[in-house]
């Protein structure tokens, strides 16, 4: 006897959590909330220092005329998106060259982090944007290369040290949305462990994040980075004096 019809509600809610288990995760929608925010600032000329995948590079490229892509040689990351290869500490690009440095989740992976923020004032023109994120309450990712976490005070001093002025600091949501992301992480591996990793992806449970997401609403999405003690990340769009 073949099997029942399911029931269109019971359709209707494995697509959901099917559709659900694919979306973004917490940080991941609150930093692209933050970058979507940070487009009024990004225009003319952008660098897109370490761009990886090219991940958001359809948000901005309505908003500017053009853009270089760069990443180190060694990136793990698809080579066919990457214009100039180099250093993020050494960039190969004349002063005042840029009118936005567009930087996302770059800044622990490197060894100096003074040095890159230096380039990327040397290379912005006045007047001009730096859109910058990195993690805070976060896995080590691409070991070796992952090196630090900064607070928004560290962040500060860094960037007012190399002249920046900040203009918005946001954090990536607060202990409620720390605490939900790993207990997901925590989960995830608990069933891979004993049923398999195979079986553990098919678990909706990134439910647990957007049940958070839903819940907080844009409230997480726009955290003040200064007075958040525990987030999974920072967003700051700062700029150079005219």
């Amino acid at each position: 006897t073949p099997p029942a019809p399911l029931h269109p509600l019971h359709r209707w809610i494995w697509s959901y959590l099917k559709q659900t288990n694919r979306m973004n995760n917490i940080p991941r929608a609150i930093l692209e909330g933050h970058l979507r925010f940070a487009l009024k600032r990004v225009s003319g000329r952008l660098l897109n220092a370490g761009c990886g995948d090219q991940t958001y590079e359809q948000m901005y490229l309505p908003y500017i005329q053009s853009q270089i892509r760069y990443d180190w040689p060694k990136t793990i990351h698809d080579r066919r998106m990457i214009d100039v290869y180099g250093d993020v500490s050494r960039l190969p690009f004349h002063n005042e060259s840029f009118d936005t440095v567009w930087c996302t989740e770059v800044l622990e992976h490197v060894p100096d982090p003074a040095a890159v923020l230096a380039e990327f004032e040397r290379v912005t023109k006045p007047g001009g944007c730096l859109v910058l994120s990195t993690p805070f309450l976060y896995q080590i990712h691409e070991s070796p290369f992952d090196f630090y976490r900064y607070t928004f005070f560290g962040l500060k001093h860094l960037l007012t040290d190399r002249g920046f002025i900040i203009d918005h600091c946001f954090a990536r949501g607060g202990i409620l949305g720390v605490v939900i992301f790993f207990v997901r992480k925590l989960l995830h591996r608990i069933l891979s462990k004993l049923l398999g990793i195979r079986i553990a992806k098919k678990v909706p449970l990134m439910l647990l994040d957007r049940l958070y997401l839903f819940l907080a609403g844009k409230r997480a999405r726009f955290m003040n980075g200064e007075t958040t003690s525990y987030t999974l990340g920072y967003t700051v769009i700062a700029s150079k004096p005219a």
